[in-house]
């Protein structure tokens, strides 16, 4: 009797174990997916900025590649929508709002401001990202 409880007990030990293991691994895996696609909306949206023109210019083919750096950041943050309920995102795409507000109505000075303000935030938070992993990780 007294060995079928001791049996009992080692496999409770042993099962409580093995699920420490399996959610152990899906939270490191998840922590690792999560800087991924970070990562991958840190590009995204620096290629979608690095495509703005320079200048508030409204010819055919600026408002073409603008309109293309739209649709490519709404596709790509909506993807990503589980990193957008972070504020700093937020603000990023009320600056992208404002940069494609002011494009349309052609005012340059605002326009270039708020592109290198959100080339700055962007970076930013590209950095924070490192940060928060770096102190996971302790290195």
């Amino acid at each position: 009797m007294r060995q079928a409880h001791d049996d009992y007990k080692g496999e409770k030990v042993l099962k409580s174990f093995g699920i420490s293991v399996v959610l152990l691994v899906i939270v490191i895996v998840a922590v690792f997916c999560n800087a991924y696609y970070a990562d991958r909306l840190y590009f995204e949206i620096l290629d979608s900025l690095n495509e703005f023109p320079d200048t508030a210019d409204a010819s055919s083919t600026l408002t073409y590649k603008m309109m293309r750096a739209k649709e490519k950041f709404e596709k790509n943050t909506g993807y990503f929508y589980y990193i957008l309920s972070r504020s700093d995102i937020q603000e990023l795409i009320c600056d992208f709002s404002d940069i494609f507000s002011y494009y349309r109505t052609g005012d340059t000075a605002s326009y270039t401001a708020s592109l290198e303000k959100a080339k700055l935030r962007l970076t930013m938070i590209k950095n924070s990202e490192k940060l928060n992993l770096r102190e996971i990780f302790g290195s």
